[in-house]
Formats: structure tokens, sequence, C-alpha cells
């Protein structure tokens, strides 16, 4: 396995794992699925395998910049129509569908520390990219 695949698991990993103690069961990495890519992790899926959330995780050695985020989030975007078809994904309007891009910052071990971006879709205006810290959107359960 090259250097890169082993960041990109590990990223992979550390994410489904966050996601877990956030109380995602059911989050799970994705295999490869040639150049029909659907994300890198899966969350909620239904009894035919779709799931409700798509995760891409990129690795990052520097900060990215906003033209490396756009094209990030335009894969993301393709990997969403290799999942659910032509469905429009707005995650702040659409209840059932969900993408994310969760990006490891340089020099930020704590996953909750890594960027979560999204892309809204205000009414009659142009797509934003939203970008948080990761553990500002999805929190740790506590543990009693």
């Amino acid at each position: 396995m090259s250097k890169a695949k082993r960041i990109g698991t590990a990223a992979e990993t550390a994410v489904v794992k966050y996601m877990i103690e956030c109380g995602y069961a059911d989050t799970k990495r994705v295999v490869l699925h040639g150049n029909r890519d659907e994300g890198d992790i899966h969350i909620g899926c239904n009894s035919e395998g779709t799931p409700s959330i798509i995760i891409e995780v990129k690795s990052r050695k520097n900060e990215c910049t906003y033209k490396e985020i756009d094209g990030f989030m335009k894969e993301l975007e393709e990997e969403c129509k290799n999942t659910w078809g032509d469905i429009i994904v707005d995650n702040d309007r659409v209840p059932f569908y969900k993408a994310y891009l969760i990006v490891k910052r340089p020099g930020k071990g704590k996953v909750e520390d890594w960027w979560l971006c999204w892309l809204n879709r205000p009414l009659n205006q142009k797509p934003v990219i939203v970008r948080c810290r990761l553990g500002d959107y999805f929190m740790k359960k506590e543990v009693n």
C-alpha cells in the first residue's frame, strides 16, 4: 500500500471512529467502486445499502486553498450522483440525503478539529460552501 493510501485510510478510520462516538453506530468505510466512487464513508444505510449520509475525507499536508475545497466539493457532488442519482442534496432542507467533506488540517491531531464542509443552496441564490470545525457540528455523546 502506498504512503498516500495509508495516510488516507488512517484519516478515514479516524473519522469512522469519531462518528461512532457521536452516536452514528452504523458508520462504515466504503470500498472503492472504480470510476463510480460513492464517497469514503457511509452512514444510515437502508435495506438496499443506500446511505442517508456520504462523507468524503481528505488528508492534507498543507492547509487547503478555497480552490482545492471547491474541487473536493465537485468530487463529492459526483459521488452523490453515483450514489443517489440526480437528487439535489441540500443539507439544510432535504432530510434524507446529506453529504459532507471532512479535511484533516495540518497540525490538528484531534478529528474534532478537522474541517467539515458542505454545500448550502439558499433559495434563488448561488450555492455556497459552508465550513466549520467538525466538533462544532458533530459532537461526541456524553458517557454516563
